[in-house]
């Protein structure tokens, strides 16, 4: 087994900047088209019996994934569905480990972002 842990990229940051500017209704509608694409995600990897959700909330999504089973494919769907549902790119770093996983997610993100980081 392995995991894949993708957050998103500059979800804050772009609430922030809404709120801030007090364009409240923008920054709802950017909330509600994150919970729509976890919803869509979560419906996608249901389809799948060689991966157990562990989190999928906020903008975070956790998967333990059969390593034989997981391919690029399957994680770049999972960041195009984020894409197309809220604008904003994801971040994703797999890993033999959750220590490894979170690493490479954290080197996903020092990296630039909207990448796939630790996928042989």
């Amino acid at each position: 087994m392995a995991y894949a842990f993708f957050d998103g990229d500059d979800i804050g940051p772009t609430v922030e900047i809404l709120l801030l500017e007090g364009r409240i209704i923008e920054a709802q509608a950017f909330s509600n088209s994150i919970k729509e694409a976890l919803q869509e995600i979560e419906v996608y990897l249901r389809s799948f019996d060689w991966l157990n959700i562990i989190i999928i909330g906020g903008d975070d999504i956790l998967l333990e994934v059969n390593t034989q089973s997981i391919s690029q494919e399957f994680l770049e769907k999972i960041r195009q569905i984020f894409k197309d549902k809220t604008g904003n790119s994801i971040s994703c770093g797999v890993g033999d480990n959750l220590t490894e996983a979170i690493f490479n997610l954290r080197l996903a993100k020092l990296y630039g972002k909207d990448a796939v980081r630790g996928w042989k």
